[in-house]
């Protein structure tokens, strides 16, 4: 079979010979390259299929010539010399041109007279029927290269159909109306259609912003509207006209959340009281969507508390997006946070750029270093929490929120509102759950669990044979006083775990000296007043011994005060109202 094999399209062929015969009043046949009839009119209908091959003079030179040809006296043309009919011919007048494909001959059409009528028809109309013929041959040509286009188009999206159907991003292919042409299961998922969504009209917008490295649009087809994150693809074809791309949510989250923590409560570990009371004071507000301001120095873990909160709560499954107020600059932080139009200041990406807030939406937003807000800023973040409203920077639309705010510092707050740093009446909002990160000094027990965690997670990554730890080891890393808190024990074991030798034992040649020598490198920190040591000699010791009366008395002994003034120091202090 050639390439372009007309009997392919032959009804379609057939169909505009019948009309084309009824028009000009002649008689219509078209040949294929192989010399067999595929179509026909009048005395030559009921020869369709028959091979010519034998008396097809004038075909076979038209094929050859590439010309047409008009033939006045059939039977006496000196290309009937041959044609075993030539003393018998009916026909009275013949027109015969090849049919191009680009310069590819792939049939012949034939305008037949076979009376003194027609011939006389087309002798005083010539080039009417002549112009008439070229303009057929040219349809002909025309249907049988859609005929092919349809054909690769319709494998092409056979095999395009095979393959989307196995990926995990979500793929819906459009026509030029915008008419869903496919969609794989991962699409249907995420809009919530089904396998009889083909047919089914797409609406979509987009605000132009870029979301990690795609763009959001908003999707809207048989009553449903979806967020995505993705791209549109344009194809020059009338039936796949455009294919949206866009990821799985999920897959989303885990490119924007690079500059997150996305941890779980079972690392929070220590087996310390105060932190199996921190585990079960996150347990008992993680379902709640109140504000949750977590306090504690630099290092003890406040992010940590953060994620375990998220990963506990209904949101598990949404956004959890963390941003740094103090390392970001104070002139990017209000984009980062609220995020802006298209053109909203100089500089601004072209597109725009969804804020921190808004991608947050029906998740979790940590505000880490909220004490470094700058004042300004201060009021906006207030504006949020009140209203669960934001708005872009450069737009006047509010775009309603559902999220939880969870805050950390390791300031004074208290300090910075007197001092007219920090607006006292967002202080209120965030400070709705208190939680204190305490510091790794009053959590002494937790050390040797941390201890043995970052041991086993840095023999692995340094290819370490671990034998053990040496007793005056472990007692040196309990007698530190830790002012970096778990961030700077980290750090140590890292340290020691490099300095290991062959026998894989941590002895004291591996600690840092600073550790060995006890040096606590105080730094920026304030001088503590006595009272304060004496209520932090006091957490410590209930955190070691417990808070049962017969704990109580063991502290007091420990102290080296009576169970009397143990008492009256806890009311003094509040300590029965922290959490540890």
């Amino acid at each position: 079979m050639h390439k372009y094999d007309l009997r392919l399209v032959a009804d379609e062929i057939q169909n505009y010979a019948d009309a084309v015969s009824k028009i000009a009043n002649v008689e219509v046949e078209v040949v294929d390259r192989d010399l067999k009839r595929i179509a026909g009119t009048g005395y030559y209908k009921d020869k369709i299929g028959v091979d010519m091959s034998d008396k097809g003079y004038v075909n076979k030179h038209v094929m050859e010539t590439k010309e047409l040809i008009v033939i006045t006296n059939p039977g006496e043309n000196e290309l009937c010399a041959n044609c075993p009919d030539r003393d018998n011919c009916i026909e009275t007048f013949e027109v015969t041109t090849p049919i191009f494909i680009e310069d590819e001959v792939i049939g012949v059409l034939g305008l037949i007279g076979l009376d003194d009528m027609s011939r006389s028809l087309l002798e005083n109309n010539l080039e009417n029927y002549l112009d008439f013929v070229r303009q057929i041959t040219n349809f002909i040509s025309a249907v049988m290269v859609n005929y092919y286009q349809e054909e690769e188009n319709l494998s092409y999206m056979g095999t395009l159909k095979t393959i989307i159907s196995y990926l995990q991003e979500a793929v819906i292919v459009l026509d030029s109306n915008n008419v869903i042409s496919f969609i794989n299961k991962s699409a249907e998922n995420q809009i919530g259609l089904d396998e009889n969504s083909i047919g089914l009209k797409i609406n979509y917008s987009t605000p132009g912003d870029k979301v990690g490295s795609g763009s959001e649009y908003f999707i809207e087809v048989n009553g449903h509207r979806r967020y995505v994150v993705g791209e549109i693809v344009n194809v020059d074809n009338e039936k796949f006209n455009k294919i949206l791309l866009f990821e799985g949510i999920r897959k989303v989250k885990s490119e924007l959340y690079d500059m997150t923590s996305t941890i779980s409560r079972s690392d929070i570990i220590g087996s310390s009281e105060v932190t199996k009371n921190l585990l079960d004071r996150i347990a008992q507000i993680s379902k709640s969507n109140s504000t949750v301001l977590i306090t504690g120095e630099s290092g003890t873990g406040k992010e940590l508390i953060a994620t375990s909160i998220w990963q506990n709560s209904d949101r598990a499954n949404n956004r959890f997006i963390s941003i740094n107020c103090a390392a970001i600059p104070e002139t990017l932080l209000e984009s980062e946070l609220f995020g802006y139009t298209r053109g909203a200041f100089t500089g601004a990406d072209s597109r725009g750029k969804i804020g921190k807030f808004e991608l947050a939406n029906s998740g979790v937003i940590f505000l880490d270093e909220i004490g470094d807000m700058p004042i300004y800023l201060q009021s906006k973040i207030l504006r949020v929490l009140e209203n669960r409203v934001v708005t872009r920077l450069g737009s006047n639309k509010e775009i309603p929120l559902d999220i939880r705010v969870i805050a950390a510092t390791n300031k004074d707050l208290s300090k910075m509102i007197k001092e007219g740093r920090f607006r006292e009446d967002l202080y209120y909002r965030l400070n709705v759950i208190p939680i204190e990160a305490r510091p790794l000094r009053e959590r002494k027990a937790d050390i040797v669990d941390l201890t043995l965690l970052f041991v086993e997670r840095y023999t692995k990554l340094f290819g370490k044979n671990y034998k053990g730890i040496d007793d005056e080891v472990m007692d040196a890393l309990l007698n530190y006083n830790w002012p970096g808190n778990v961030r700077e024990l980290e750090n140590a074991i890292e340290f020691m775990i490099n300095m290991m030798g062959q026998d894989g034992r941590l002895t004291l040649d591996t600690v840092p000296r600073d550790i060995l020598v006890n040096k606590n490198i105080v730094g920026d920190e304030e001088i503590k007043t006595l009272c304060q040591l004496e209520k932090d000699e006091i957490i410590k010791a209930l955190s070691k011994y417990g808070k049962t009366t017969e704990a109580k008395k063991i502290v007091a002994e420990s102290l080296g005060i009576g169970v009397a003034t143990l008492y009256r120091k806890i009311k003094q202090y509040e300590i029965e109202e922290l959490s540890f």
